[in-house]
């Protein structure tokens, strides 16, 4: 191409990736190459070769970069509707309007891909996050002596995954009766477990 301007390394993959990720949007990720991409952002493909071996590379590392660089409501720990159950139930909502939104809403996108748990640091991530907003609400819950102990990771986790695979099933639009369900008939037996 004869309009190809010299950026670095950094630069050009950011660019490459609003591009990617402006496309994804418009088109869809299906419609996502290496060839069309170049155009847009003005370098070629042996370029892009540089950086991703496939299409699928490209499109999930964009989706982690736009995930990553976007801040989340999800993170601001200042809530208390009152009681364990409520707080579940508010966050539970919070988290499904959330990952509704873009970039957000590409999430089951990778949590449904093979290669994406073996290839980026994203993972270790929300799931850090996940963890991080059910101890804020079990130590609400010790706090007004509803529970007496924290629960396992595993039950922490199986909340969010619930959610999301809820979500996944109804092609992401969950009925809010839904949540209170998973809260009433799952989580807090399965916390009341561990007490």
């Amino acid at each position: 191409m004869k309009n190809q301007r010299r950026r670095n390394s950094k630069q050009l993959k950011e660019e490459i990736y609003n591009i990617t990720y402006e496309l994804i949007k418009a088109e869809g990720y299906r419609s996502i190459n290496f060839t069309k991409v170049a155009k847009y952002v003005q370098t070629s493909r042996s370029v892009m070769y540089r950086y991703w071996d496939t299409n699928h590379d490209l499109i999930i590392d964009t989706i982690i970069y736009h995930i990553e660089n976007t801040k989340s409501d999800l993170n601001k720990l200042d809530f208390d509707e009152g009681n364990m159950r409520e707080n579940l139930i508010f966050i539970g909502y919070k988290f499904i309007d959330e990952t509704q939104k873009t970039p957000f809403s590409y999430l089951n996108l990778l949590f449904n891909d093979d290669t994406f748990n073996y290839k980026n640091d994203l993972l270790p991530k929300v799931r850090e996050s996940n963890i991080k907003m059910m101890d804020y609400i079990f130590k609400l819950a010790i706090h007004t002596g509803e529970i007496y102990n924290i629960p396992p990771d595993i039950v922490k986790l199986s909340y969010f995954q619930l959610l999301r695979s809820t979500t996944s099933k109804s092609n992401n639009s969950i009925f809010k009766y839904n949540v209170k369900e998973i809260v009433d008939d799952i989580i807090i037996p399965t916390i009341s477990y561990y007490q």
